[in-house]
């Protein structure tokens, strides 16, 4: 009996430390339960990737800005001046050259398409159109000049002298130009871009005064050599030249535009136009025309507002 119950205690005694050695390793092959709020990795954040401004599509819009205006005139030649011996003759009646620079107020509006080609490069097509209030004007120096007139008399002088004042304005500029552009910017919201290509331009002329003529009348042969003892009276001949024309000639420049807001970009550009030198024929009532060169450049600063129709500027 007391042998038993020994055999059953030691029995016990051992199942109990064999559930004690055994509970950790039987632990360990259990999966670890975590806590129902509590996510099994820590999430990663991908932030969503930046569509930049394409500037494919056209556009239509305004701009204002200033103009200078570089312009010269050529001699002007008076076919008709009176003497008293002999038939109407020529005499310059203008400086050898006058310069009519002037300043100006423009406005106007353009048009135009563009093609984004590659990942910031930008090609495209603008033609716009202004109205100016570009006027110049200058005096003519005082020209005095004597000529021998030679008629059925004997030779004679005459003293002409003239005054006037040379007037231009340019009231209407237009180009028609290329571009070439590259965008810049987070969102490629900014473009520098070049331009060249054709430019108009329609000028109106005048050229007032006077004429003044102071023929010799009479000539005294003895003693020699003739001399003219008498003077007819001064003669003054009013004169009022006028012209206009448009001219061809081309443009190059260059400039800055930025997206601002949806489908709305600002820009700020510098023009240069050269029409080159031309003869332009000029029309009095009493002289009849008058072929004078004329050359002419404009600088031009213009800020302009565009609306596009393609795609607007994303939004972050």
């Amino acid at each position: 009996m007391c042998g038993g119950r020994v055999v059953r205690k030691l029995f016990v005694a051992g199942v109990a430390v064999a559930a004690v050695v055994a509970a950790p390793a039987m632990a360990g092959d259990l999966p670890i339960s975590t806590p129902p709020y509590a996510p099994p990795y820590a999430p990663l954040y991908r932030a969503p990737p930046i569509i930049a401004l394409n500037w494919t599509g056209c556009y239509l819009g305004g701009h204002i800005g200033g103009s200078f205006v570089d312009k010269k005139f050529g001699q002007f030649v008076d076919t008709a001046v009176p003497s008293t011996f002999g038939a109407p003759t020529s005499f310059a009646i203008s400086d050898p050259s006058i310069d009519l620079n002037s300043t100006g107020l423009l406005g106007g509006g353009q048009v135009g398409c563009n093609f984004q080609f590659a990942a910031n490069w930008v090609i495209g097509f603008e033609a716009d159109a202004s109205g100016a209030n570009q006027q110049g004007g200058g005096n003519s120096r005082l020209q005095t000049e004597s000529a021998n007139l030679i008629g059925a008399g004997p030779i004679a002088t005459t003293a002409v002298s003239s005054t006037g004042f040379a007037s231009s304005r340019t009231d209407f500029v237009a180009t028609a130009a290329g571009r070439l552009g590259y965008t810049f910017g987070r969102l490629g919201e900014g473009m520098v871009y070049a331009k060249g290509g054709a430019a108009w331009a329609h000028d109106k002329y005048q050229f007032n005064g006077q004429v003044s003529t102071t023929a010799c009348g009479l000539v005294q042969f003895v003693p020699p050599p003739p001399t003219c003892v008498f003077s007819n009276p001064t003669v003054v001949t009013p004169f009022n030249f006028g012209a206009s024309e448009t001219r061809v000639g081309w443009t190059v420049g260059a400039g800055v535009e930025w997206a601002v807001w949806e489908n709305w970009s600002v820009k700020l550009e510098y023009d240069y136009l050269d029409f080159g030198s031309r003869t332009v024929t000029f029309n009095d009532p009493l002289s009849g025309p008058a072929n004078i060169s004329v050359s002419q450049r404009i600088s031009e600063v213009k800020l302009g507002v565009n609306y596009r129709f393609g795609s607007p500027l994303p939004r972050y």
